[in-house]
């Protein structure tokens, strides 16, 4: 499958999607959570060991991606050009509407930009997410002084 960030712009291709689970009568909720756990879980394992390196959290990203896809969501991606033209740090800004950006992301940003997040400090110490997010060098603040967050995420962001 051509890499998402290839072009400009992407589209779930129609036609994509509930087929096979409507077949096996499986509930669609059900299927789509145990696969993103089997992710995290599959990724904390590889962080553990020291293994979560850009490409893997890339490759898992795509996956996710993919298990989106494969349940029924569709994705209309546009403009990722304008990440290639930009020559310096960039700062990406999500709605954060669900946990789902934060999966998918990296397959459509670290082909063409390095990054990380920024997240909340207490989020390193959770189990199996604490060894995800460790591994992906984020920038960690507490949330507790903005002004003091602020200067963390302007300094460790550059």
């Amino acid at each position: 499958m051509e890499h998402l960030t290839q072009n400009a712009e992407y589209d779930t291709p129609s036609g994509r999607g509930l087929c096979l689970l409507k077949r096996l009568h499986l509930p669609i909720w059900i299927s789509f959570y145990t696969r993103v756990a089997q992710a995290i879980f599959r990724g904390s394992k590889v962080a553990r060991k020291g293994g979560y390196t850009r490409a893997f959290w890339s490759e898992q990203s795509r996956w996710v991606f993919e298990v989106i896809e494969s349940h029924g969501g569709v994705f209309h991606i546009r403009n990722l050009d304008n990440i290639r033209k930009v020559d310096g740090p960039v700062v990406f800004v999500s709605n954060h509407m669900s946990a789902l950006e934060t999966l998918i992301l990296p397959c459509l940003i670290l082909p063409i930009k390095d990054f990380t997040f920024v997240v909340k400090d207490v989020l390193l110490d959770y189990p199996v997410f604490g060894h995800l997010l460790r591994s992906t060098e984020p920038i960690a603040v507490t949330r507790k002084n903005p002004r003091e967050d602020l200067k963390t995420v302007l300094e460790k962001g550059e």
